[in-house]
């Protein structure tokens, strides 16, 4: 298969809400759209965007890469097999020491397009026996008025996960809206936090006592010091998930850790499917959850985690994908939708607004 052309497309996505970095709050959300277009027409999107705080790349340097990356891949052939995730996109991409943001976007450029060509979603073409539809955790941002409005809200649409941030405010005043939404959501509704690594281990523990009788289902990042996760969960019987940890340290050190429960998946501030999806897989051998995230991305992006979120876990676990609530318009037009707490896995179709700048 031969790469005939290969645009970049530079979007801007104005947000309902602002996104606090730390540099600045975003109002905006930027990227490139990099479409690939084999020799019959068929074309597939992938998605380069940096995010301030979580990447080390800048949209700009990200931006010079890609172009010298899209004269690279003009009239080049794609290596045969990629899809089987075995190793062939390390083969051919490793050596070009591509930032991370850049290796996600053109691994999953090249996936969609062999997935048109075969008229397969993304999850199709990486498993055959995929998850046809999975569910999503909606994430309650705001005042504490909002944070239980929102709980009730989505649980009347149809979530039956729901994820609160954690440790900005005093422990009382976080305990309350935990009691809170436990109160407005439901028994049977799993409860996550997310603590962003705010607390000493005595600070969590202090949070994770408070909090047990409300049945928490796991607290992301608890700890500014992860080393201390087991001593946390031995006091409290309250598991952990690992996010930017994994972005630090090698995440294979911590598939025994006990404490641990799950490990969310942002494959493109990993910086490849390739390497994300076999991480999954050792994730699901060790018997703890994948929850694959996606880092504030467009809908390009947030399609490949769900379809990537549909070839594991053998029993469906909520993803993190509720930002798409943050946007007001999107880079693809009506291609990701959520309704009920979840979507269903379709084959990629890309549109993409003509106000874009193309490379």
């Amino acid at each position: 298969m031969t790469i005939k052309t290969a645009k970049l497309v530079r979007f801007e996505l104005p947000l309902r809400y602002p996104i606090p970095t730390p540099f600045k709050k975003l109002t905006v959300r930027e990227g490139i759209l990099l479409i690939l277009e084999d020799e019959d027409g068929r074309s597939g999107c992938g998605e380069i965007s940096p995010f301030p705080g979580l990447h080390r790349e800048t949209l700009s340097e990200a931006k010079r890469q890609a172009l010298q990356l899209r004269d690279r891949l003009l009239q080049s052939e794609i290596p045969e097999g990629l899809e089987r995730l075995d190793g062939g996109f390390g083969g051919w991409l490793d050596s070009l020491k591509l930032f991370p943001s850049v290796r996600f976007g053109v691994e999953l450029a090249v996936l969609n397009l062999i997935a048109a060509r075969k008229n397969v979603p993304l999850a199709g073409l990486i498993k055959k026996t995929h998850r046809k539809w999975i569910s999503v955790n909606a994430l309650l941002m705001g005042t504490p008025d909002n944070v239980v409005k929102q709980a009730r809200d989505r649980v009347e649409e149809g979530y039956r996960s729901l994820k609160i941030k954690v440790g900005k405010r005093t422990l009382e005043e976080d305990i309350r809206i935990v009691r809170a939404v436990r109160g407005a959501g439901g028994e049977k509704i799993e409860l996550r936090l997310d603590a962003n690594r705010k607390w000493r281990l005595e600070e969590a523990v202090g949070f994770g006592l408070a909090a047990a009788p409300f049945n928490i289902g796991y607290i992301e990042e608890p700890l500014q010091n992860p080393g201390a996760i087991h001593e946390f969960y031995t006091r409290t019987g309250i598991p952990a998930a690992l996010d930017e940890t994994l972005l630090q340290q090698e995440p294979e050190q911590w598939l025994s850790e006990s404490g641990i429960d799950a490990f969310v998946l942002k494959p493109s501030v990993l910086g490849s499917i390739e390497k994300t999806m076999k991480f999954a897989e050792r994730v699901e051998q060790s018997g703890k959850k994948v929850v694959f995230s996606c880092a504030f991305g467009s809908g390009v992006s947030l399609t490949a985690a769900a379809n990537l979120a549909a070839c594991v876990n053998q029993n469906d676990v909520p993803a993190g994908l509720d930002t798409h609530r943050w946007f007001k318009e999107d880079a693809l037009k009506g291609s990701f939708r959520v309704e009920h707490g979840g979507l269903f896995i379709l084959p990629e179709r890309t549109f993409y607004s003509d106000d874009f700048t193309i490379s």
